[in-house]
């Protein structure tokens, strides 16, 4: 398994879509960007055939620090979770 940057997601993106790599580099650059303010707003994204991204909040709690064993607080964070579609589970086990 590899990993696909920007880069490369715009120039498969633009062959795919037969537009320039610039044209390619904006569409998704503003996808990313919705995708982004839809998060901050604690909004799930649910894009037919592919997934669901959710986000979620964990509350600040107190830990162990694995170094000392001292109690500390961890604080409070959001993160997204993402949950892949049955069709899209299906395509992957093929």
């Amino acid at each position: 398994m590899k990993r696909i940057g920007l880069d490369k997601m715009v120039e498969n993106t633009a062959t795919t879509a037969g537009v320039s790599q610039e044209q390619a580099r904006k569409v998704i650059r503003a996808f990313i960007a919705e995708l982004k303010l839809a998060f901050c707003r604690g909004d799930t994204v649910a894009i037919r055939e592919f997934g669901v991204f959710k986000t979620s909040h964990h509350p600040a709690h107190t830990g162990h620090s694995p170094q000392t064993g001292e109690p500390m607080t961890v604080p409070a964070y959001d993160t997204v979770n993402f949950k892949v579609s049955k069709k899209f589970r299906d395509t992957l086990n093929g």
